[in-house]
């Protein structure tokens, strides 16, 4: 009998959580294990940090034949499952953890007899390759407003590191670093209401950074908003810089000139499947970390080949009064 995994994400409307929900699909038909299940912690209603652990103990708890051989997680919130992690494995389900992952070296001490593992995008190098493509496109100076996701979540602290760590060489400077839980309705509050308060007494931001394509679809609702209420049409076209690419977000999105660029991450279910297929068929061992390189869209050479929104290069970065 082939062995049974459930795939548990957080939200339903997010174009790249759908592709790892069809790469889950696709993948589970290819190596013969069979996707139980798809569930959204978004859909179980209220919290989405509750709704997930909710989903997962039924899923855990579940009469013996009814419960998945594995179950593998892209987790709202990381800290908020390690005792229902350790259920898991005790109760003989293996863990695949997706993107973000709780304390996969505990776990796997825990038992030796079920797969336990993590697949992600690599974080910090799509963090460096943002702030890359921000450099190049900037002549490598200029402020910038920088929207990360959940701000506790291990992968917006890697890929905030990353994007530090690319601009260290440069004069490009944080005007702010705003939190848009991965959400385009926050990422455009949050923006616009900074960017109401400061753009009015000159300060300059000559760039927009954001951890996800999604946000940045509400970053720029935000700008548009902003140009009209303000008579300012130039803010409608400060450049706005997305990350996850999925085709039909992200990469369209640069390609229809919205978005200055993207950085394109894989998704990580097809290989997490892939892995388990290994295990339960030979027992192929499983590594505590697999990382899937993210790529560049546009690459810096082509956005250093573009001019700045006004024609030139920006000016010197200058910091906000510190009454504002």
């Amino acid at each position: 009998m082939s062995q049974r995994v459930a795939l548990f994400l957080p939200e339903p409307k997010n174009p790249y959580q759908q592709s790892m929900a069809a790469d889950a699909s696709d993948t589970c038909s290819r190596v013969g294990l069979v996707l139980a299940a798809t569930s959204y912690a978004e859909s179980s209603g209220g919290d989405q940090t509750t709704g997930q652990v909710r989903q997962i103990y039924a899923a855990v708890h579940a009469p013996e034949g009814e419960r998945p051989d594995a179950i593998m997680i892209m987790p709202v919130q990381e800290a908020a499952l390690h005792g229902l992690m350790e259920s898991a494995v005790e109760s003989g389900i293996g863990v695949m953890f997706l993107n973000r992952a709780g304390d996969v070296s505990a776990l796997r001490q825990k038992s030796h007899d079920v797969p336990v593992g993590f697949v992600s995008p690599d974080h910090v190098g799509a963090g460096r390759i943002q702030g890359r493509q921000v450099g190049a496109l900037l002549g490598g100076v200029g402020n910038v407003m920088y929207i990360r996701g959940r701000a506790s979540n291990a992968s917006a602290q890697e890929r905030g590191a990353g994007f530090l760590e690319a601009i260290a060489e440069t004069r490009i400077e944080i005007a702010t670093t705003l939190e848009g839980n991965w959400s385009g309705d926050m990422a455009r509050s949050t923006a616009e209401k900074w960017l109401r308060m400061m753009l009015p007494s000159g300060y300059p931001v000559h760039a927009i950074a954001s951890q996800s394509d999604l946000m940045s679809v509400g970053i720029l609702q935000a700008l548009r908003s902003l140009s009209v209420d303000l008579d300012r049409p130039a803010v409608a076209k400060i450049p706005v810089f997305g990350l996850d690419g999925v085709d039909i977000v992200g990469k369209r999105m640069v390609d229809e000139g919205a978005l200055a660029a993207t950085v394109t991450m894989p998704t990580t279910a097809g290989r997490a499947i892939e892995l388990l297929a290994g295990w339960y068929k030979s027992r192929t061992p499983i590594p505590p970390k697999v990382v899937l390189p993210a790529t560049p869209y546009p690459d810096e050479a082509e956005l250093r080949g573009r001019k700045s929104p006004d024609g030139a290069a920006p000016p010197s970065p200058s910091r906000p009064d510190a009454r504002a």
